[in-house]
């Protein structure tokens, strides 16, 4: 359970991530579209400092990139451990009704084939 938590937690970041990364997208596209105002001369902002402000824009684009790339990596580990951690569950599911079911006969050899050996101490 708390696997999926942290699942639904990186998905809900990366989601969050998503809408920044296409907002900037979107901002971007119209930064582009005021410099070519500017050119004709239909836009009051000088070109160098929609210039500076695509190239923020870009930098901001290239930062949010690497978090969502950061999240799919942790999203996917998370994903494996959670389908490995429901093998392994099902299969002691199935050792513990096997146990149940068993002979004792059969108890003593499920024993040997889960523990190589027994130390006692003595303390005296």
């Amino acid at each position: 359970m708390r696997y999926k938590k942290e699942l639904s937690e990186k998905n809900k970041i990366r989601n969050e991530l998503q809408k920044e990364h296409d907002k900037l997208k979107k901002r971007l596209t119209e930064l582009s579209l005021e410099v070519g105002k500017s050119l004709c001369g239909e836009n009051k902002f000088p070109v160098d400092v929609l210039a500076m402000s695509i190239n923020s824009t870009k930098t901001a684009i290239e930062n949010i990139d690497k978090k969502i790339a950061e999240c799919d990596r942790a999203l996917e580990e998370k994903s494996e451990v959670i389908s490995k951690l429901d093998y392994y569950y099902e299969q002691f599911i199935t050792w513990a009704n096997e146990f149940d079911k068993a002979t004792q006969e059969q108890r003593k050899m499920i024993i040997c084939q889960l523990i190589d050996e027994i130390n006692v101490i003595c303390l005296m």
